[in-house]
Parts: C-alpha cells; structure tokens; sequence
C-alpha cells in the first residue's frame, strides 16, 4: 500500500526500487477515498482485509511519505482474517478498478 504521493514519484521513487508493479499495490486507492493523510494505509489495509483480498500467510507492505520527506514502512504477515470484519469494509464510490482499466 502506497501513500498519495502522485504517480510518477510514487513509480520513481517506490515502486521501481522496489521491484513492484503498478498492479500489485493500491495507488488507485486515492480515488475512492481521496487522500486521508496519516490514515491511507491504514484504510487500505481495511479493504484488502474486509473485501478478502489477502489470506493468512500473505505479506503486505505499508509505505508512508510526511512533511518534511520522513519516510515510513513496515511489512506486516497476516496471520489471522477473522470473517466478521467484511462488515467494516470502506464505501466504494464505484467498482473497484485495476491500473488497466480506464481512467475516470
């Protein structure tokens, strides 16, 4: 999960270091929800939970850009998605949609 950074910083700066396409992560996110500063990764990390998108033994990355350029991150493994949490799932504004599809 990526922070709303903008794309072509968060392709330089991120994800080509590190390997990770553009499919693999959330950068569209900011669309649904726009930018909730502190808390994008963590609403991300709730719908990849509440919507079945990792299982028990997946790894996900957590990036964070702040002011001033700080830089966080930390991976976590999913041990456990109990299945009640589907009722917290975020809004979507309209069907969730992939960096292939058309933008909006």
């Amino acid at each position: 999960m990526l922070p709303h950074y903008g794309r072509h910083l968060l392709d330089t700066h991120c994800l080509q270091p590190l390997g990770i396409t553009a499919d693999r992560t959330l950068c569209h996110a900011g669309d649904q929800w726009g930018h909730i500063g502190p808390n994008d990764q963590i609403i991300d990390l709730t719908h990849l939970i509440t919507r079945g998108a990792v299982v028990p033994g997946d790894h996900v990355a957590l990036l964070g850009i702040g002011i001033g350029m700080t830089w966080t991150a930390a991976i976590l493994r999913i041990d456990a998605v109990p299945p009640s949490l589907s009722v917290l799932a975020p809004p979507l504004r309209w069907p969730w949609r992939t960096p292939a599809d058309p933008q909006r």
